[in-house]
């Protein structure tokens, strides 16, 4: 007489665990493939458009590209209430959303062929249109900014300026580290360069 194997199930937690893991995997595939297309990025562009933060809103046109990996804007513009500040054209970004899971942004390339600050900005305190604490995320990592063309206008910083930069950045809540590489556009013109760290046993 053949023996039936009686079939003993596995813990509920095993269960819930492959369920929740499957759903994830999904979710996350979902998200890849809705980041690379025009409704990924229309609904990106639709969410940063009405947010609101210390009275500054931003407006893009023409987002390209891959969200969670590379992509461009072709016109970037900051206003308060006073209008426009500041301008940003053929901008670039480079950078690895896997880096959110140790609480990390991470960009490896930030580029713009025109970044032209005409005004101080008008902060107003309070006025962000999300609600909650503070930054999830606990550091910030830049490694190449390379801004073509940088244009303060008179007031900003001083008399006027033209000039290209370069830079990199990594900083935490308590420390931080800045490259700077300043080089005015006018032969005339002061050329910078800096290595700034703050924190710790350096302070700025």
């Amino acid at each position: 007489m053949e023996k039936r194997r009686k079939r003993i199930p596995g813990p509920p937690w095993l269960k819930w665990g492959v369920s929740v893991l499957t759903a994830l995997v999904i979710a996350l595939i979902i998200v890849r493939i809705l980041a690379a297309t025009s409704l990924g990025r229309g609904f990106v562009e639709a969410q940063i458009e009405a947010l609101e933060v210390s009275g500054q809103t931003i407006e893009i046109d023409g987002l390209e590209g891959d969200l969670l990996g590379a992509f461009s804007i072709d016109e970037l513009t900051v206003t308060d209430s006073e209008g426009e500040w500041i301008e940003a054209e053929n901008l670039t970004l480079r950078w690895s959303p896997w880096s959110l899971f140790s609480r990390t942004l991470r960009v490896s390339a930030l580029e713009a062929d025109l970044i032209h600050v005409q005004r101080r900005p008008e902060l107003v305190s309070g006025s962000s249109s999300s609600s909650g604490g503070g930054s999830p995320l606990k550091r910030y990592r830049i490694d190449a900014v390379d801004f073509r063309t940088l244009q303060l206008s008179e007031g900003v910083a001083g008399p006027e300026l033209a000039a290209s930069l370069g830079a990199s950045l990594d900083t935490t809540i308590d420390t931080g580290a800045l490259t700077l590489n300043l080089r005015p556009s006018s032969p005339s013109g002061d050329r910078i360069e800096g290595d700034l760290a703050w924190g710790g046993d350096v302070p700025l």
